[in-house]
């Protein structure tokens, strides 16, 4: 979980991770920071638990993705500044010398592109990101517990429910009981 902090926005850093370090922070070793990238894998190997033919995608399409939904909701130069790209009007180059960047274009769109995936966003059963997390990762996938408590509330016995859902009969017992 990501937090915002005054101490991080006054040095310039707005994303901290729980332990208060930059997510920009370079290794030890001197190498670039792959904990976002690293997530980004993590979160679609778990997909790809419940559905094996989700693609995999490298995390830069996933800032391709934002951009190209930037643009067809926006144009090319709204797009342009959301991706920081060098100059934001090709033609003129001292169009970011005498101006600022119309970053509040790039909000307005932004909200357009919020309302537009929000269907998607209101389907999520749980909070995607609790305040306060478990320790422990999951052992099972959403499509696991879905299976699990549809089975339970039919009738099913916890053997021939883990035997169908790929689990033991202990982690079956564990979901049912968290249930009532």
């Amino acid at each position: 979980m990501t937090t915002l902090s005054t101490e991080a926005s006054e040095s310039g850093v707005v994303l901290l991770t729980e332990d208060g370090s930059s997510y920009l922070k370079r290794t030890a070793s001197g190498n670039a920071n792959q904990r976002i990238p690293n997530l980004w894998r993590f979160l679609i190997s778990r997909i790809q638990k419940d559905h094996a033919d989700f693609p995999f995608l490298s995390f830069k399409h996933l800032r391709k993705t934002a951009a190209s939904l930037v643009r067809e909701f926006g144009d090319g130069e709204i797009a342009a500044v959301f991706l920081c790209h060098g100059q934001a009007v090709r033609s003129d180059d001292l169009a970011d010398v005498y101006t600022n960047r119309p970053f509040g274009k790039v909000y307005a769109t932004l909200r357009k592109i919020e309302e537009f995936l929000k269907p998607m966003f209101d389907e999520t059963p749980e909070d995607p990101f609790p305040a306060k997390r478990k320790k422990g990762g999951p052992n099972i996938t959403p499509a696991q517990k879905r299976k699990i408590t549809q089975m339970g509330r039919a009738g099913f016995k916890r053997k021939k429910i883990a035997e169908e859902v790929g689990v033991t009969t202990q982690t079956v017992y564990r979901h049912l009981k968290g249930q009532k």
